[in-house]
């Protein structure tokens, strides 16, 4: 039975998921790009019929590879790349920020909206009443209902404990791509506004700006199979 995909931009929190259907383990390869060049972040052996997910929320160039084994050697059967320009968006706002926060968050949604000519959006805010005056090119909603289909969502949310590597901010070098430790958001929101804070999650960190702390002498040779 041959190998059959699915990749979902749109699980909320959850970052991209390759299901697989097929009866075949596959070794599947997520990579961001930056600048035009490919940057390993993960890798995983998936069985048949399961799926691997990277728990990342905020926005990164993905790049999805899967790979068969056929008489000893990997074959790329799967190739995916994140495209968000001209699709359906959901941004989900932090129901404990204040409505202050929220005017902030609402200014980096439309930045994303804008550089991504997106196609439709929705953004979910506990504070929609007060705001949809404020914001009248904006569709601003108390609640997304769930059956609402989108390409890609984000949650704008500052969480701070449970789903930190380590309890303190910081990156690490893994490989070739700049890994922060919060799997939410790439910085600690009490070093940005709310607006930056927002924008680097909707928009991704300045990947540009990292280049110097990238060791480009490490290769993934041994990793790269393409």
């Amino acid at each position: 039975m041959p190998s059959n995909f699915l990749i979902e931009y749109n699980l909320r929190g959850g970052g991209p998921r390759l299901n697989t259907w097929g009866d075949k383990q596959l070794h599947v390869i997520f990579y961001n790009i930056v600048n035009g060049r490919r940057r390993f972040v993960n890798a995983a052996i998936v069985e048949p019929g399961h799926f691997t997910q990277m728990n990342r929320q905020w926005a990164t160039n993905w790049e999805t590879e899967a790979h068969e084994w056929v008489d000893g050697k990997l074959v790329l059967c799967f190739k995916d790349t994140y495209t968000p320009y001209g699709k359906t968006v959901h941004f989900y706002l932090d129901d404990t920020s204040s409505i202050d926060e929220h005017r902030q968050y609402l200014k980096a949604c439309k930045d994303f909206i804008i550089a991504n000519n997106s196609d439709y959006h929705l953004i979910e805010s506990y504070y929609a009443n007060e705001l949809i005056t404020e914001f009248p090119d904006l569709n601003i909603v108390s609640l997304i209902d769930p059956n609402e289909n989108c390409y890609v969502n984000f949650e704008i949310k500052k969480s701070l404990s449970e789903r930190l590597t380590y309890e303190n901010y910081g990156v690490v070098l893994n490989n070739e791509e700049v890994v922060n430790f919060c799997f939410d958001h790439p910085f600690n929101p009490e070093d940005l506004t709310p607006y930056e804070f927002a924008r680097s999650i909707v928009l991704g960190p300045n990947f540009e700006e990292m280049d110097d702390f990238i060791p480009y002498a490490w290769t993934l040779a041994e990793e790269v199979v393409s």
